[in-house]
């Protein structure tokens, strides 16, 4: 019995042997096929192999070209995916004598909205207070 069981274990592992070997046999001995489209990771681009299970890159590089603005990414001129990081906000601030004459006008603007949805005993005079 003992001896019947020392055959099957090493059938058993034979079998699995072959069938790995061949596996990987199949995977290292494929001939190389590069994608036509690119792949990005946010920081390179590069064309996959197209044999299902290869992770070979082709024509690997770093993302270049394009742009970056305070909301858009730059635009890589190789592979067209988004990279990098947002440009800095650079546009000039509201001064504050301007700031001051926007904020009356909003409140004027609310004010005149809010006496149209009034009956007209209310006048402009007593809302300006």
């Amino acid at each position: 019995m003992k001896k019947l069981t020392k055959i099957l274990v090493l059938a058993v592992v034979l079998v699995l042997s072959l069938v790995f070997a061949t596996a990987c046999e199949t995977l290292d001995n494929h001939t190389h096929a590069p994608a036509t489209q690119w792949v990005s990771d946010c920081t390179n681009h590069w064309h996959p192999c197209t044999f299902d299970g290869c992770t070979q890159k082709y024509n690997q590089a770093a993302c270049s070209g394009g742009n970056a603005t305070y909301d858009a990414k730059a635009i890589c001129s190789v592979c067209g995916n988004e990279y990098g990081e947002f440009a800095e906000d650079n546009r000039p601030l509201l001064k504050s004598t301007h700031t001051s004459q926007l904020l009356k006008l909003a409140s004027w603007q609310f004010k005149l909205a809010k006496l149209a949805q009034q009956p007209s005993t209310q006048s402009l005079a007593q809302l300006s207070k």
